[in-house]
Order: structure tokens, then C-alpha cells, then sequence
């Protein structure tokens, strides 16, 4: 089969949980034959290093990399198509030159289906489906227009906040009328899934992310044994992110330092705001590591793995990477969010600062093991990807009527 698959940005290296999530749909895919043609997004002056570029050429058939235009004038632009399209919507919209190029690419790999890895370049997508009469899919990697209020929510700054309001305008809308558009969806959530069902939004499937603790993406090179008490990982400009380390450092930290005065940490993630850096660094017991080359320098380093999220929806694609460590794992009840009960129940979870900290000791003792693990990773291994290329076959040999239009 081949897919042409459309990701928001260029996803290697899987840095954070967007992007692993979608690496992870690739490589599983090439795994089991499928061929892939990767198109993706970078930002102005931020291409692909060759090593990264090689990387991802062994996985897929074809790489196309656009550029995502972050120019004053670009942002203008996009301002002025909100009423008719929201800023999500535009934000890759394509000069004809461009469009052009990209359209002889298509035609020339002949995809048998049309992959939207991000609900916002359903647009784009769907004109090949309509012009290649081929079916369009769309994932669902949570519910944006409540993720969107969640960081809102979570914004401290005015003039950020200001720009997440921005950014709400006509998405709700939109990722519907995206949903609604395609042969059929597959979203990360369970709990995400029942709610476009309870509103009879589209054809959807659960889709999780799919872990491959085979590769090198997720294991990484030998890093030593596990010096350090606690291990984190996660994009730190993120508000969401922000916010849960915020008050693990603020409200949860002190809590567990009165029984265990030398607790260490180990934060790891790209793009550390000024102010998380700040509260990191200001930590003496704390390690802060950024850009790190895989997932497993930050996992590996710590003898338990925390993710205290307080926002967002959708499933937390960290919290699914952690099933595949051997360490206990803490979390809030929102860090299990949409996962299966198997799946939950590997997690020690805390909601309030007393209840995490409580977690945390319990998970340092030396005397907590955790049960049905390998029953909670299925979910997540490539069985997953085998069920999903059984679908996208049958969907391909069903599929008789053009695409819906979504504008």
C-alpha cells in the first residue's frame, strides 16, 4: 500500500510527544511494508540536519520538507482569513509555486491513501483525495479546541493569552467539519473517541500511539545505570508542560523533601522557557537537560519516572513511552487520560501535591513492582500497526464515492 502521509512538521527526532507520536505511525508502517511519503513542515531556517534527513529517507519512500512560513507579513495574512479559516487552518496555506511542485510529487508516488496526521491539513489533503479519488484519513491526536482552552487556561502572560484566543477562533468548527470530512478517523483518545461519538461526529477508530522498543529511537545507546531519584521529559516552552512542573516544584517537591531531604531530579526537554529554567536551575538536587539525542538519556537516568500534567486532552504520548521502562511510573489522573485500564493501573497516580509525593515514596521504597506489564504495552506495540493497515486495506477496497468536501 502506499500513503501519503501529511504530518505538521518534520518528526525526527521525536523530541516531545507530537512528534513521537507521529514517528512512531512511520516507522511502524515501513516496518510492515507499507510505502511511505513522508510531507512535512519546518519553520523558516530550521531544515533538517543531513543526519536527520538520512535517518528518515531509511524509513520512507519519499520526503518532501515545506517550509512553514512564520514571516510578519505570513502572520498577517493568516489574520486576515479568520473569518473564513482558522489560524491553525492557514498556517501551512501554500504559494502556488510551491502547490504546484508538491502536486507533481503526489502524482508521481500514486498513493492509494491520503494520511492526515494533523487535523489542520485536512484542507490540502483532501483536494488529492478528490483529484486521485483515493481515501482521506484523518488522525486525531486530542481534542484541539479543548486543548486549546486548556492552555489558555494555563497562560500566565497577557499577550499570550491574548494569542490562544486567537487561536480558538473557528477551530471548534473547523476540526469538526475535518473530522465529519474524511472516509473515516482515528483518534489517540478512548476517552476523545466516545466524546465525537457521543455527538455523532465521522467513522472513528482508537488509534494509540505505537510504541517500538526495538529501535534505537526509544532505547537510545547505553547511558549508565539510574544515578538520579526522579526523570522527566517533555517539551518545556509548552504551557501544559509549564504548568505541571510548576507546581511539582512548587507544591509537590517540598512535600516529599520533608521525609527525603536529598531528592533528585532530572528534567529533560527542548526549549526550556526563561521561567521554567529558572526553576529548575534554582533547585540545587535538580539536573536540567536540554535537546537531549533520545528519550531514553532523561527515562534511563532516573529510578522512577513522573509525569505530573494538570491541562490538555487527548492521550499524553509521554505517559505511553514510560509503559516501555522497567522504573515505576507516577503520574496525575490526567497523565492516563484515554488510556485503557490496564494501561492506567502501571501508573501509582496522585492528584493532589500530598497524594503525588505520597506516590513518589511509595515508588522509591525499593518495595513497589509493578503487574501485567506486558499486557498494558500491548496496547501500544505493533500489533497495534497491523490492525491499522488491515483497515486502511479494507477502507481502500471499499471506498467507491469521492471525498467529502470539507470547505
Amino acid at each position: 500500500m502506499k500513503i501519503t502521509f501529511f504530518a505538521g512538521e518534520f518528526p525526527y527526532p521525536p523530541l516531545y510527544g507530537g512528534t513521537a507520536d507521529t514517528w512512531g505511525r512511520v516507522k511502524a508502517l515501513s516496518k510492515l511494508g507499507q510505502a511511505i511519503q513522508l510531507v512535512s513542515w519546518v519553520r523558516d531556517g530550521a531544515r533538517p540536519s543531513a543526519a536527520a534527513m538520512d535517518h528518515v529517507k531509511n524509513r520512507v519512500s519519499d520526503a518532501v520538507v515545506l517550509t512553514f512560513n512564520s514571516s510578519l507579513w505570513s502572520q498577517l495574512f493568516r489574520l486576515a482569513l479568520l473569518p473564513c479559516k482558522p489560524i491553525f487552518a492557514s498556517a501551512r496555506q501554500m504559494p502556488k509555486e510551491g502547490l504546484a511542485e508538491l502536486d507533481e510529487k503526489i502524482a508521481a508516488f500514486g498513493p492509494d491513501v491520503l494520511w492526515v496526521d494533523n487535523f489542520t491539513i485536512t484542507t490540502l489533503a483532501q483536494k488529492y483525495a478528490r483529484q486521485l479519488g483515493r481515501p482521506l484519513v484523518v488522525r486525531s491526536q486530542n481534542i484541539e479546541h479543548k486543548y486549546q482552552e486548556g492552555l489558555l487556561s494555563a497562560e500566565r502572560v497577557g499577550w499570550k493569552r491574548l494569542k490562544s484566543r486567537v487561536k480558538q477562533y473557528g477551530l471548534k468548527e473547523y476540526e469538526t467539519r475535518a473530522l465529519n470530512s474524511a472516509d473515516m478517523f482515528f483518534d489517540i483518545s478512548l476517552d476523545d473517541l466516545a466524546f465525537w461519538r457521543d455527538r455523532n461526529v465521522g467513522r472513528g477508530e482508537w488509534l494509540p500511539p505505537i510504541i517500538d522498543q526495538n529501535t534505537d529511537d526509544l532505547q537510545g545507546p547505553a547511558t549508565g545505570g539510574q544515578e538520579l531519584d526522579l526523570a522527566y521529559l517533555g517539551s518545556l516552552g509548552v504551557s501544559t508542560n509549564i504548568s505541571g512542573l510548576r507546581w511539582f516544584y512548587e507544591s509537590v517537591l517540598p512535600v516529599v523533601r520533608v521525609e527525603k531531604p536529598d531528592l533528585s531530579v532530572v528534567i529533560g526537554g527542548s526549549r526550556p522557557t526563561a521561567e521554567i529554567e529558572r526553576i529548575i536551575r534554582s533547585d540545587p538536587r535538580s539536573v536540567l537537560k536540554t535537546n537531549v539525542a533520545h528519550p531514553s538519556d532523561v527515562w534511563n537516568a532516573g529510578r522512577v519516572l513522573i509525569n505530573p500534567v494538570l491541562e490538555g486532552s487527548g492521550m499524553n504520548v509521554k505517559s505511553a513511552e514510560m509503559l516501555f521502562y522497567p522504573q515505576p511510573l507516577v503520574g496525575t489522573p490526567l497523565a492516563v487520560r484515554g488510556m485503557p485500564p490496564q494501561a492506567r493501573q502501571q501508573f501509582l497516580i496522585g492528584a493532589k501535591p500530598a497524594e503525588f509525593a505520597e506516590c513518589i515514596m511509595k515508588a522509591l521504597s525499593g518495595e513497589y513492582r509493578r503487574e501485567g506489564v506486558d499486557e498494558a504495552r500491548a496496547f501500544f506495540d505493533i500489533r497495534r500497526a497491523e490492525m491499522l493497515v488491515e483497515s486502511l486495506t479494507d477502507l481502500c477496497k471499499a471506498r467507491s464515492q469521492p471525498a467529502r468536501c470539507l470547505a
